[in-house]
């Protein structure tokens, strides 16, 4: 019996041959702050499950009893605005966001380090952009309270936005200072690839 092998046809552009050994990185090496970013953003993500659930639990309570939790419903909804920010911070190190390759895949590996240091550049002057308006806000909001949790003011809300922003602003400049290295390591020969 013969077998026969049949080859898989791909549009996809065929990966770009890297020069001397040029890997480009998709992960930046994990340090500790990693790694208490990522377990603040998994607690928070365990508190917006658990409120939810309490919300859930405590409607039918409610019908029963008559107790209630207003703020439950709005403490989920913020949480999951630290959780969007935070967690975007942590994908930020491995490049997890939705990108769109299908251009950049048919250059070589030299042109595509150019490509990603001129993007990380532009990524850091909108983060820069938004960080500097979020701050701003933060302190002409801190006196407009947010509904049912009285402690809690709007200026809190983009506070917590400002840092998060500025989690990925650090990402950010440590990939900017990868592709530095990488484009000189590739281009003259000089430099170390670091994170």
């Amino acid at each position: 019996m013969t077998k026969v092998k049949v080859a898989a046809v791909s549009n996809a552009p065929p990966p770009a041959k890297a020069p001397e050994g040029l890997k480009i990185r998709t992960e930046l090496k994990e340090t500790a702050f990693d790694r208490v970013l990522l377990l603040v953003s998994s607690v928070i993500f365990c508190f917006v499950v658990l409120f939810v659930i309490m919300q859930v639990l405590i409607r039918y309570v409610t019908v029963h009893v008559g107790l209630s939790l207003p703020w439950t419903e709005e403490a989920a909804r913020y949480l999951l605005i630290f959780f969007v920010f935070f967690g975007s911070a942590v994908a930020w190190r491995k490049k997890e966001h939705i990108t769109i390759t299908s251009l950049v895949d048919y250059f070589p590996a030299k042109v595509k380090l150019v490509l990603e240091f001129i993007s990380c550049l532009l990524i850091l002057f909108f983060l820069a952009v938004a960080v500097i308006g979020s701050y701003q806000f933060t302190f002409k909001m801190m006196v407009s309270p947010v509904g049912a949790i009285p402690w809690l003011r709007v200026g809190h809300l983009y506070g917590m936005m400002t840092l998060g922003l500025t989690f990925i602003g650090i990402y950010q400049i440590r990939w900017l200072i990868y592709y530095i290295d990488a484009i000189r390591q590739s281009f003259f020969g000089k430099g170390r690839v670091t994170t």
